[in-house]
């Protein structure tokens, strides 16, 4: 049995400071300011507070039902993607990966590896 693995990842610099899970069709606007879970959220798209690209190479991971354990849950809530399609990107689409998932609407968790300067987000999103 293989064990699991992200479906999506992104190692890099981060110049906005933040880590952008998307349905890459969606029109629905993100909220200008990351609430105090360090998360902002509508519909069909999450950004995610992750150090900056001042402090060095940092990760993003999207995984399909279960995260890797550890990490603390800052995020709980649905998500969206009418197209079927998920992203991971940075704030100004500089690096972008994509995954099918299939369309519908699905729990979505956050995970962090350190709630004030996170070095790890993980998007944790569940079976439809």
């Amino acid at each position: 049995m293989n064990a699991p693995q992200a479906l999506l990842v992104m190692e890099r610099e981060w110049p906005w400071g933040l880590a952008v899970f998307a349905d890459p069709e969606a029109r629905d606007p993100l909220p200008d300011r990351l609430g105090d879970d360090g998360v902002a959220a509508c519909r069909s798209a999450v950004a995610a507070g992750i150090r900056h690209a001042a402090d060095g190479v940092v990760r993003a991971e999207v995984w399909l039902e279960e995260a890797p354990i550890g990490l603390a849950c800052i995020y709980d809530d649905e998500f969206t993607t009418d197209s079927g399609d998920v992203a991971l990107s940075d704030a100004g689409n500089e690096q972008v990966v994509t995954a099918a998932v299939g369309a519908g609407t699905r729990r979505l968790r956050v995970f962090v590896d350190d709630i004030a300067f996170p070095e790890r987000v993980v998007f944790e999103l569940g079976t439809s």
